[in-house]
């Protein structure tokens, strides 16, 4: 009984011993964040981040870019087939939203965790979805909200097309009018 409770006890100090060795100390750890430390300066020494001048060619695109997606603007949206036939959807207003975009914060707040912030249209884009709403135009000038599965793409101007999607119904069930 002595033995097995010797043996036991050199096996735990045998363990303590390889887990000591195995985690880093903080002598170490704290050597490596000065490594890390000096690597950043060195780059950002040799490697400056540019002075834009207090202006950014690519910022003015994307904010000019918001403020006509929020407009009435004419599109048409395609789609593009596994064979890379280019199919025409419709004539559409606007861009295709994201069909699992939501008008609340579906993040949870959590102590110190970051929380998903509003793009400056108010909504809340996901970070991947396949289904896009299209907002096809009707014959009356309403808008038809559309629903579609494949990857699609809107153009603010007309392209030729492998094939043009035809209404069977000129009326639509639903539609929707803008006050823009």
């Amino acid at each position: 009984m002595k033995r097995q409770r010797f043996i036991l006890a050199t096996l735990l100090v045998a363990l303590a011993s390889v887990v000591a060795a195995c985690t880093p100390s903080e002598l170490t750890v704290q050597k490596e964040k000065e490594q890390q430390g000096k690597a950043v300066l060195a780059i950002v020494e040799n490697q400056p981040v540019p002075d834009l001048g207090g202006w950014s060619f690519e910022r003015e695109i994307v904010r000019q870019t918001y403020i006509a997606r929020n407009r009435n603007i004419a599109t048409y949206t395609y789609m593009i087939t596994l064979d890379g036939r280019i199919v025409e959807i419709c004539a559409s207003v606007g861009y295709p939203i994201p069909y699992s975009t939501q008008l609340t914060n579906p993040e949870q707040v959590y102590v110190g965790a970051a929380i998903s912030q509003a793009e400056p249209n108010g909504l809340y884009p996901p970070l991947n979805a396949e289904a896009t709403l299209v907002q096809c135009t009707n014959k009356d000038g309403t808008v038809s909200p559309t629903y579609f599965e494949p990857r699609v793409f809107a153009l603010p101007y007309r392209i030729k097309s492998d094939i043009q999607l035809t209404r069977l119904d000129e009326k639509s069930s639903f539609s929707v009018t803008t006050s823009k």
